[in-house]
């Protein structure tokens, strides 16, 4: 007997649990209150997709259009997690691909991600699909006051 079918589906508002729950699996904490208040906040033309199966979501992808004055306009991959349990099944290929949709429906040439210097296993499965690496950066953070 096989895996049961994967739903990929736009986000709603009962997902915002879940999608904290995934996000902690890769260090970001946030809890579904957070989650809800950011999915609000986010741009309209942003887009967020969850993967559910057996009404359990199991993965999910942000992607967001970037505009910028020295490269061309893109999709930017914002996050994608898939539960550790459920990967290796094609869940993120397909949300992967929900991403490459994006881009087209936008207008724009390519897809963009980020992912951490730490996650060889997740820069095998970008190149399996065809992504390549364009750079290597540090990423430098500052408080401020509100």
């Amino acid at each position: 007997m096989g895996d049961p079918a994967v739903l990929i589906r736009a986000v709603g508002a009962s997902d915002c649990a879940a999608i904290a729950e995934l996000a902690d699996q890769f260090g970001y904490r946030a809890s579904a209150g957070d989650i809800e208040r950011r999915l609000a906040d986010l741009p309209v033309e942003d887009e967020v997709v969850v993967a559910e199966t057996g009404g359990r979501v199991v993965g999910w992808i942000h992607c967001a259009l970037a505009r910028s004055l020295v490269v061309e306009p893109h999709a930017l991959t914002q996050g994608i997690v898939v539960d550790e349990a459920w990967r290796g099944r094609g869940i993120g290929r397909r949300l992967m691909a929900q991403a490459e949709d994006f881009a087209r429906r936008h207008g724009v040439g390519y897809v963009r991600l980020r992912s951490g210097s730490q996650r060889a296993d997740a820069h095998r499965f970008y190149e399996s699909l065809g992504y390549r690496t364009s750079k290597s950066q540090q990423v430098f953070v500052r408080d401020v006051e509100p």
